[in-house]
């Protein structure tokens, strides 16, 4: 009737699915993670930017600077990713693969390769959205509004 590949098949199929969307899930939190983080620490900082802007720093280099640390931001994210994972995921793999037969650890980089694009996108995006919002005000209004 039914054979041991056709069992092992379903099983794979059964757990595959529910693990691909907790894993879209987990992503969707870190990217929204990220995006919170670049724009908590742009909006804590416009006292800052104000004064930097009051005392002779130019509205390109502000911007520059900005995209600099969105982009270093996003660059320093993928290499702790990359990192973790390569140090948790044989432990982890290895854990599974004792607790369910049909779990075999493989090591892929195409995940990490596909975010790097998506974090410098937003690396550089959203430095630039902020700027633009917060450039909508003079400099003595971003002043007397931070304090």
């Amino acid at each position: 009737m039914y054979g041991a590949r056709d069992v092992e098949y379903t099983v794979c199929a059964l757990v595959e699915l529910p693990n691909s969307i907790l894993c879209a899930i987990i992503g969707l939190v870190g990217l929204l993670n990220f995006f919170n983080a670049m724009m908590t620490g742009i909006l804590s900082r416009r006292h800052e930017f104000a004064v930097l802007q009051a005392v002779g720093m130019t509205n390109r280099q502000l911007k520059t600077m900005l995209i600099y640390e969105g982009l270093f931001y996003a660059m320093s994210s993928v290499a702790a990713a990359f990192i973790l994972s390569l140090a948790v995921g044989p432990l982890a793999g290895k854990m599974l693969g004792s607790m369910f037969w049909f779990f075999e650890y493989r090591f892929t980089i195409l995940p990490v390769l596909l975010t790097i694009p998506v974090f410098l996108l937003l690396g550089w995006l959203i430095p630039c959205m902020m700027y633009d919002n917060a450039a909508k005000c003079s400099v003595v209004e971003q002043l007397r509004d931070a304090q």
